[in-house]
């Protein structure tokens, strides 16, 4: 009996543990067959489980969670996340900490060895007072951050914040963050646009870029580090890029892309640049204080740092392998020596060199033609864009002397491209002889701007004309089109198959041009009907069918 009991007891109790972790959502944790993530409630749930395989199959909004707990709590083994968490190319939007005490904060808090986050978007706003702060990580411990993006802002009165991640011992690869990263304690150190600093000599940074702006309220450490894309960097970094300024108070140093290096010798750059403007008293246009490391073909823009500097102060020797170049030359592919302009960059004319695997959305649509050509009473519109981001598409508006801009049509955009693409549209105008054209082109955040205006003057017409209504047989809606050679009079009226007059559709005058008016025989029964259009000494009837 006793050991009946001691066995419903153990079941009990193991049945109870596996309910309790049992995730809410839908699929077993495999790889093969992961939890779908599609509610903020299932995403919380995530945390009860670190080693298990996710999904998220839709955007997630986290306003009702006001002070987000993160996922994974420190580095104790089985206390970090060391699962796989697939984004799929969905965001977490909403999110909100404001943390006192906790270290390490972010959507995750710690992601362990062999943990990995991708394609997974994040936006809201990070706060506290102790270290390792970022957006989506605070701590990576060793795991894996791909093809992961960060907007918001990140604030600490501590040390160690990125815009990404906060700190980093792992790979963070194909990411980027256009959050802004602000310290306000007066001692805070390594801070930096995506990454705030890092340690050990297996983990490494390729294919990223910042964009957000840096600051750090610095004014008693004077080894502190702040830089537009890294803090303080320990790790091998490859074809990354910052184009945010940087700012750091009286204390500490700071640089356009990295604030300092340390005593690592695994540290490098190679295939790196910076444009931001950078504020300091001790400053470089790419690194403010140099240790250890290695950098190669590297450059920054010393028109836009603010000064020609590449380093702001060294232990021993200044670094090699980092050039100061102008804004020209740092938007004119040969200036980067030894760089991969065939797979990993590209350079779109009049800009900087961005990344092809993650192509800065900041970018504009750039339109290199826009033109019109006439046939006949119509005119046809012609544009082509070099390359697009986020294209969502064009607004086609026109205006006149008498009237302004109007919307006319709407022509759907590649959204993202490389290459060349062509667009066209026609249009018919009426009434008037001159028109202007110009194009809105709209993203998918809803941003937009407008080309230049194109003018076209289409010709008087030689002779009276009535084209066929259109379409034919129609229900219960037609159109008539007219063309005048001189201004005039006109008159158009309706008749059924009896000769009775059933509608006038126009009796004003009417300049020289192409007109049309639209005939509405909802009320109407079907049948054969004429139109007569008379305007001075011409007149001209013919028939058009109402088919129901």
């Amino acid at each position: 009996m006793k050991t009946h009991l001691l066995f419903l007891s153990f079941f009990f109790v193991f049945y109870a543990s596996i309910k309790l972790f049992a995730f809410i959502g839908s699929g077993s944790g495999t790889s093969g067959d992961p939890y779908l993530v599609s509610t903020a409630v299932e995403l919380n749930d995530v945390r009860n489980n670190f080693t298990a395989y996710y999904k998220q199959t839709a955007d997630i909004n986290l306003s009702s969670y006001p002070n987000w707990v993160r996922i994974g709590n420190s580095t104790t083994a089985g206390d970090n996340f060391t699962g796989t968490y697939d984004g799929d190319g969905h965001k977490v939007t909403g999110l909100s900490i404001t943390s006192t005490s906790a270290t390490g904060n972010g959507l995750f808090g710690v992601i362990g060895s062999g943990g990995i986050v991708k394609n997974l978007g994040v936006s809201g706003n990070v706060s506290g007072s102790n270290h390792w702060l970022g957006l989506l990580v605070g701590y990576n411990f060793g795991g894996t951050v791909d093809n992961c993006y960060s907007t918001g802002t990140v604030t600490t009165s501590a040390n160690v914040a990125g815009g990404l991640v906060g700190f980093s011992s792992g790979n963070v690869s194909n990411c980027y963050s256009t959050a802004s990263v602000t310290a306000t304690g007066i001692g805070s150190t390594n801070i930096g646009g995506l990454i705030g600093s890092g340690t050990g000599t297996s983990g490494s940074i390729s294919q990223c870029y910042s964009t957000g702006n840096v600051s750090n309220n610095n004014t008693t450490s004077a080894s502190s580090n702040t830089g537009g894309f890294i803090g303080l960097s320990p790790h091998p970094i490859l074809d990354c890029y910052s184009t945010g300024n940087v700012s750091s108070s009286s204390g500490g140093r700071a640089g356009g892309f990295v604030g300092g290096t340390g005593t690592t010798i695994s540290s490098s750059f190679t295939s790196c640049y910076s444009t931001g403007l950078v504020t300091c008293t001790i400053k470089g246009g790419f690194i403010g204080y140099y240790n250890v490391g290695m950098f190669s073909n590297c450059y920054f823009d010393y028109n836009t740092a603010g000064t020609s500097t590449d380093c702001g102060t060294f232990v021993t020797s200044s670094p090699t392998g980092i050039t100061a170049k102008t804004t020209a030359e740092m938007k004119t592919q040969s200036t980067f020596t030894g760089w991969d302009f065939t797979t990993i960059w590209e350079i779109v004319s009049g800009f900087y060199p961005r990344l092809k695997s993650i192509p800065d959305p900041a970018l504009p649509v750039e339109l290199i033609s826009f033109t019109v050509s006439i046939t006949n009473n119509s005119t046809v519109l012609h544009w082509q864009t070099a390359t697009e981001v986020n294209n969502y598409g064009f607004d086609v508006e026109r205006s006149t002397k008498n009237e302004g801009w109007e919307k006319i049509a709407f022509v759907q955009g590649y959204g993202n491209s490389n290459s060349p693409k062509s667009y066209s549209f026609a249009d018919e105008p009426f009434g008037e002889r001159e028109f202007n054209y110009r194009l809105k082109q709209i993203d998918t955040d809803g941003k937009y701007k407008y080309s230049q205006e194109v003018e076209v003057y289409l010709e008087i017409p030689v002779k009276f004309s009535v084209k066929q209504n259109f379409p034919n047989p129609f229900n219960p809606t037609t159109r008539i089109e007219f063309t005048l050679p001189s201004e005039n009079n006109v008159e158009i009226k309706v008749f059924n198959i009896l000769g009775m007059e059933v509608a006038t559709l126009l009796y004003e005058n009417r300049q020289a041009g192409t007109h049309s008016v639209e005939f509405n025989a909802s009320e109407l029964s079907s049948g054969i009907y004429f139109y007569k259009i008379v305007s001075g000494n011409y007149s001209e009837i013919k028939k058009m069918i109402l088919l129901r």
